[in-house]
């Protein structure tokens, strides 16, 4: 019988039979055992490995963890950051997150690759009124956005079945949780001021409905919601292929807020949503 070398609660590890071992291990000097010969593997599932420097204490800053994000479904390593753990960005690597790691662009055209959904430069409003550049944004800052009666904030895919005919929003603040920064290909220039990728949702009316649409759904005469002058019609939409920086924001509790005065909706993660094109 294959062993990996290990601490456990007792027993051990035997990689020709299915185990289940819900305690802590410890493994030094790193695990050195291939496939056995029932063609059992060890697996995780539902959790991260974790490189840390003191294996006698709880994560430190700049202590390391490899896994499935639970809210990308996707590989992702990690640094704890801030008591905050960040996708970690090594060598060669163009992008940074928060919030779950990344995957490739479905070919919709135009290059591309990584991350959304609006771009640097972006002003986005806050509590107080004044503005602030999307890709200045920190972990922790507020930015203003609403409440709306019937869209549930508690769940992040809410917005891709919410429609109502009245719209009653109340204004709240919400907190910057996560920041993504990569770049794309192109975007969508909306109205000569919103620069947004294709993925990213706004509150739209459209035959007398209010629901969120992506971005590449939207066409001239729909109305999307501003900040200061309420329901606007869309008059110039167009497509811009070039390549820029662009970022993702992920806020709560709320999971709205205004991108150059208009209500955009939050996004976990852009990449996950390319999928679903």
């Amino acid at each position: 019988m294959e062993k990996i070398a290990s601490k456990q609660v007792e027993g051990v590890v035997d990689l020709n039979s299915f185990q289940r071992i819900p305690a802590r291990k410890e493994f030094l000097g790193g695990v050195g055992a291939g496939n056995g010969s029932t063609g059992h593997y060890p697996f995780l599932s539902g959790g991260f490995i974790y490189w840390v420097l003191n294996p006698d204490s709880e994560p430190q800053e700049n202590d390391y963890r490899m896994g499935v994000s639970p809210d990308t479904r996707l590989l992702t390593l990690q640094v704890l950051k801030n008591s905050t753990w960040v996708n970690a960005c090594l060598d060669g690597c163009s992008s940074t997150t928060t919030s779950g790691g990344g995957t490739i662009d479905p070919g919709t055209g135009g290059g591309g690759g990584g991350g959304g959904c609006l771009i640097y430069g972006t002003l986005i409003l806050l509590p107080d009124g004044s503005t602030k550049k999307i890709e200045d944004l920190e972990l922790g800052d507020f930015v203003k956005t609403v409440a709306i009666t019937g869209l549930d904030s508690e769940q992040e895919d809410a917005w891709k079945t919410f429609s109502t005919d009245t719209f009653t929003p109340s204004e709240e603040s919400s907190v910057v949780v996560g920041i993504q920064k990569a770049q794309y290909g192109y975007y969508f220039l909306i109205n000569q001021e919103l620069k947004i990728t294709f993925e990213h949702p706004l509150l739209a009316l459209r035959d007398g409905v209010y629901a969120f649409k992506r971005a590449n759904e939207l066409v001239v005469g729909d109305r999307i919601y501003h900040y200061t002058l309420g329901l606007q019609e869309i008059s110039s939409f167009e497509r811009i292929d070039e390549t820029v920086n662009v970022v993702n924001i992920n806020v709560e509790s709320q999971d709205t807020y205004f991108a150059e005065n208009y209500l955009v909706h939050n996004l976990i993660d852009p990449n996950l949503e390319k999928t679903y094109i």
